[in-house]
């Protein structure tokens, strides 16, 4: 991160993971879809920015058209995505309609777009597909060296310690 970002960051558990890690010294602004992780940022003195739309009450996720509307106000210099599938053939997926469109939406406002996955989700195709594979750089967790080769040549890929 650099300083005085703006960033959006999808719901999931990948990306809630990630708070923790961002240093509220930068002086950030993240826009994000997310009710637990608006109130995690809040807590560590992150500016932040909760979407307005419909509430997910499975996921805690705001997702709808109005939260599509609103993002487009917003632009970022970097979007971290949470996603269910990545597949070599079908690229980035999830399994609902509003949530795929709000990461595309989310994806077309930012500079750079990161998707954060564990390794359990490559292979793995769900119902909607947001994106190919070149679109974003995944961060994940450390990939046994076949997976990292068949989807490194497709795209970039970042391996950090952890990724929940």
């Amino acid at each position: 991160m650099e300083k005085e970002d703006v960033i959006y960051l999808d719901a999931g558990s990948s990306t809630l993971a990630m708070i923790p890690y961002l240093d509220n010294n930068l002086q950030l602004t993240v826009v994000t879809n997310g009710v637990m992780h608006a109130s995690e940022l809040a807590d560590r003195n992150i500016k932040t920015i909760l979407i307005g739309g419909e509430l997910k009450n499975t996921t805690k996720a705001i997702i709808g058209i109005g939260t599509i509307k609103e993002l487009l106000k917003y632009r970022f210099n970097k979007v971290f995505l949470g996603i269910n599938g990545i597949s070599s053939k079908y690229g980035y997926t999830t399994p609902d309609p509003d949530e795929a469109e709000l990461k595309i939406t989310a994806g077309q406002q930012g500079e750079q777009r990161f998707v954060l996955a564990d390794s359990s989700k490559f292979g793995q195709v769900s119902f909607v597909r947001v994106a190919k594979l070149n679109w974003a750089t995944i961060i994940t967790n450390k990939l046994p060296h076949v997976i990292f080769n068949k989807y490194n040549s497709l795209t970039e890929i970042r391996e950090v310690p952890v990724i929940v």
